[in-house]
Order: structure tokens, then sequence, then C-alpha cells
């Protein structure tokens, strides 16, 4: 399903962000992804520093509280890749989620493109399901898109990612080792 949203930027160029599946073979070769930089990968400068350090925060709270981990990247093109292609490389190469788990969501904006994509690792895909993923990016972050807050729209998008996560978590008690907190 392809959405259309006007005018987002700031200079006044047109961006529309657009829920897309990164069709297989749209793409050109594989150019290296950037580092990781934590929880919060903002390679576009569209979060402010201090938005992007509280959601930082946010999700290292979420992740202590969860055991589940949620990375945001915003990238300015996907250069020719489809999205779901990038997505499932940056999901492999950053390791997104706990090994044992497979408890990761990735939540993926590329800008040029107009591209947003939430993938959820399989230990997590039965509660953050492709369906509610979709629902997300069209309830919760494509209208404040729309409206050229972007901060607002990740911010709201990852605080439904984390309230769908919170309905299966670990007791401090239960957790498996690679959850617990160093004593």
């Amino acid at each position: 399903m392809i959405r259309s949203l006007p005018d987002l930027s700031a200079a006044g160029v047109v961006l529309s962000l657009l829920l897309l599946s990164g069709l297989p073979g749209c793409g050109g070769g594989e150019k290296p992804l950037p580092p990781r930089q934590g929880r919060v990968n903002d390679y576009s400068a569209v979060l402010t520093e201090p938005a992007a350090a509280a959601l930082e925060k946010s999700l290292e709270r979420y992740e202590g509280e969860t055991c589940h981990q949620i990375v945001v990247v915003i990238i300015p093109s996907l250069d020719e890749e489809g999205i779901g292609d990038f997505s499932s490389r940056v999901m492999a190469d950053w390791g997104i989620g706990h090994p044992l788990l497979e408890n990761g969501i990735l939540l993926t904006i590329s800008l040029e493109e107009g591209a947003a994509r939430i993938d959820a690792g399989p230990g997590i895909e039965d509660i953050v399901t492709s369906g509610r993923a979709q629902e997300i990016l069209h309830g919760e972050m494509f209208p404040l898109f729309g409206k050229n807050r972007i901060g607002e729209g990740v911010a709201r998008g990852v605080e439904a990612l984390m309230e769908e996560g919170r309905k299966v978590s670990f007791a401090p008690e239960l957790r498996p080792p690679v959850c617990r907190a160093p004593e």
C-alpha cells in the first residue's frame, strides 16, 4: 500500500513518506551500511539533538524494563535499494535484539524515497505484527509527518511500539541471563 503525504521539509522541498514493501530486485549494488550509533541513528539530522537524546534514553529504559530492543534509523536515501532489503541488512548486521531471543524491532525511515518500515524479529513478531506495524505507521506517524512534525511522529511511533512490546516482558527474576542487569 502506498500513501503519499504533503510537504515535509522546512526548506519547502516536497518529501512524501510512503509505506513501501522493498520489492526484490529494486536496487543496485549494496552500499556499506552506516555504523550503528546507538538506539537512535539519525543520519539525516531531522531530529533535534535534545529529541534524539530523549528518545535514546527512553529506549534504553524500555530495554531495561522489557528486555526487548528497539532501534531507529533515519537515512537520507536508500540509493535505489529497496527499503525491505536495506532494513533486513541493518537487522542482521547491527544485531538488533538479543541473539537468543531475536526480539529486536527496527524502525527505518528514508527521506529521499519517502519510505518507512517497521521490522520485528522472530521473537517479537507475534506481538508487533505486520498489521500492527502498518497501523502504527499510518495512524501514529504519517499524520504527524504530513504536518512536518517528523520528530514528534518518530517519538509517537516508538511509544506505540514500546506499548506493544510491554504486552510481553520478563519478570526480573525470570529473565534469561542475557537480559539481567549486572549485579
